[in-house]
C-alpha cells in the first residue's frame, strides 16, 4: 500500500508538471520573441550610427567653433548712459522734426514768407479763412472777412491815389495758377468799392469764368460783345442785384482765340469807354501761369493785384511773380495773401485778425479750450 501510494503521488506530480507546461512555453517564447525584437533594434541602431559616423568624416561641417563664449562677469544695463541718451533724443528728435517740416513745406503760409522771398514786395492785404464756398460781403456785414476786404479797398486807394490818375482806376486780378482765389476777391474787392463808387467787375477770364457763382445772369457777355458790330456794350452789361452802385459784365460765350479778343482794338476802346461811365472798373483775369491772356489786360491796367493763397501756393510761384513783374515792367503790382488762417497772422491766434473777434463774438466757454 505504501508503494502503491508513492506511486499515485509521483503520479499526481508528474501530471501537475505535464499540465503546466504549454504555460511555461508560452512565456518561454514570448521571452525569446523579446529578446530578438531588442537584438534587431540594437543592431539597426549600431548600423545607423556607423552610418552617420561615416558621413560625418567625409562631409565638413557648414560651421566650426573657434573660440567657445565666455563672460567676464555680470552684464547689466548702465542706467546714467540711457537717462542721458534719452536726455539727448528728446532734444534732438522735435528738433529735427520741426527742421524737416520746415525744409520740406513748400507752401506760402505768412506774409512774412512772400516778404522773405521778395523783399520789396508790397502786400497790402490778408484775407482770412472762410470756408463758405461763395463767401461775400453784405451791407453792414461787421465780420472779420468784410474788415479784411474794408483794409484791402483802402490800401488800394492810397496805391492809385499815389499815381495821381485823372480817371477811374482800373484793376487788374490775377494769380499764378486756378483756385487761389481771383474771382472770391474781384467781387468782394468790387462790393466794398461800391459802396460809394459807382464799380464794374468784369469777367476777364474768357477760358473758366467763374463770376457766374457769385451774381447768376445769362452767360452773355465780353466775348460776344467783341465779336459782334456793336459799338456801344451797355446792353451787355448788367445790374448785379446786391447792390446798387455795382454792375457785372460777364464773360460770355468761351471762346477758342481768347488772345486775339483780348488784344482787339475794340477791347481798348470799351475799356477807355467805361472808364468815363464807373469810378473803379475791377478785372477778374485768368492765371498768368498756364495762360497768356492776362499780359494783354496790363497796359490797361492802373494797379495788378497778384493773388496768393495760402497753405495752397508754392513759394517758387512767389519766384515766379516776381519775375512776372520784371519782365513785364508792371510798376504798380501789390500781393494779396488770401485764406489765411489766424495762426499765420503776424499776432498768431492771441489777436486774431482784430479787435472784432472778440469784442462780438461769444467767449467760448472754458471747457471747449480742453477739445
Amino acid at each position: 500500500q505504501l508503494q502503491l501510494g508513492q506511486a499515485k503521488a509521483q503520479l499526481n506530480q508528474a501530471k501537475g508538471s505535464i499540465s503546466k507546461y504549454p504555460t511555461q512555453e508560452k512565456m518561454f517564447r514570448s521571452i525569446d520573441r523579446q529578446q530578438n525584437l531588442k537584438e534587431q533594434l540594437y543592431l539597426y541602431l549600431l548600423q545607423k550610427r556607423e552610418e552617420n559616423a561615416i558621413t560625418l568624416a567625409v562631409t565638413a561641417p557648414k560651421a566650426k567653433i573657434i573660440n567657445p563664449a565666455y563672460t567676464t562677469g555680470v552684464v547689466e544695463p548702465n542706467n546714467r548712459q540711457i537717462i542721458y541718451g534719452s536726455l539727448v533724443l528728446g532734444f534732438l528728435l522735435p528738433l529735427l522734426v520741426f527742421v524737416g517740416g520746415q525744409v520740406l513745406d513748400t507752401k506760402v503760409h505768412s506774409k512774412q514768407q512772400i516778404l522773405t522771398l521778395i523783399p520789396e514786395a508790397s502786400v497790402i492785404a490778408e484775407i482770412p479763412f472762410n470756408d463758405e464756398e461763395n463767401a461775400m460781403v453784405h451791407p453792414n456785414d461787421f465780420s472779420v472777412f468784410a474788415e479784411s476786404f474794408r483794409i484791402l479797398s483802402s490800401n488800394l486807394k492810397y496805391v492809385i491815389r499815389a499815381k495821381e490818375l485823372h480817371h477811374s482806376g482800373v484793376i487788374l486780378v490775377t494769380s499764378s495758377v486756378k483756385g487761389e482765389g481771383k474771382t472770391t476777391i474781384s467781387m468782394n474787392l468790387a462790393l466794398t468799392l461800391a459802396g460809394k463808387s459807382k464799380v464794374l467787375v468784369m469777367g476777364a477770364d474768357i477760358r473758366n469764368p467763374q463770376l457766374q457763382r457769385f451774381v447768376p445772369g445769362e452767360n452773355r457777355g465780353l466775348t460776344d460783345y467783341l465779336i459782334s458790330e456793336d459799338t456801344d456794350a451797355s446792353s451787355y452789361i448788367v445790374p448785379s442785384k446786391i447792390n446798387d452802385n455795382l454792375d457785372v459784365l460777364f464773360s460770355g460765350q468761351i471762346a477758342p482765340n481768347p488772345n486775339d479778343l483780348l488784344d482787339m482794338d475794340k477791347f481798348d476802346l470799351l475799356i477807355e469807354d467805361l472808364k468815363t461811365r464807373y469810378d473803379y472798373i475791377v478785372l477778374d483775369s485768368a492765371p498768368v501761369m498756364l495762360v497768356s491772356d492776362t499780359l494783354h489786360l496790363i497796359e490797361n491796367s492802373d494797379v495788378v493785384l497778384y493773388a496768393v493763397k495760402s497753405d495752397f501756393t508754392d513759394k517758387e510761384m512767389i519766384t515766379f511773380a516776381a519775375g512776372f513783374q520784371k519782365e513785364n515792367r508792371i510798376k504798380n503790382m501789390a500781393f494779396i495773401l488770401n485764406s489765411v488762417k489766424p495762426e499765420n497772422t503776424r499776432y498768431g491766434k492771441k489777436y486774431g485778425y482784430g479787435y472784432y473777434s472778440y469784442t462780438h463774438d461769444e467767449k467760448p466757454k472754458w471747457w471747449k479750450k480742453f477739445v
